[in-house]
């Protein structure tokens, strides 16, 4: 890895650093959804994936997390 690459990927996972699994729960919460540490676990996971590639913008852990729970990934219970 070059780098430039290396500061990259060091700068990509600082602008991920608020992402945690508190904030995942506050987030869908607001919601009504309620998830366990392991879908928060999943959800952070693929916002990291999409993050990597330029599709996660800070606004859709929400939409992530509904559209895991219609792949059957994480089971997101209501309140």
């Amino acid at each position: 890895m070059t780098n430039m690459e290396q500061k990259s990927q060091k700068s990509n996972s600082e602008e991920l650093n608020y992402l945690t699994r508190e904030f995942v729960k506050q987030d869908c919460g607001t919601n009504g959804a309620i998830l366990s540490d392991q879908d928060c676990d999943i959800i952070i996971d693929k916002v990291k994936q999409l993050h990597s590639v330029g599709k996660f913008h800070h606004t859709g852990v929400y939409w992530i997390a509904n559209s895991l729970a219609a792949d059957g990934l994480i089971q997101v219970k209501q309140r």
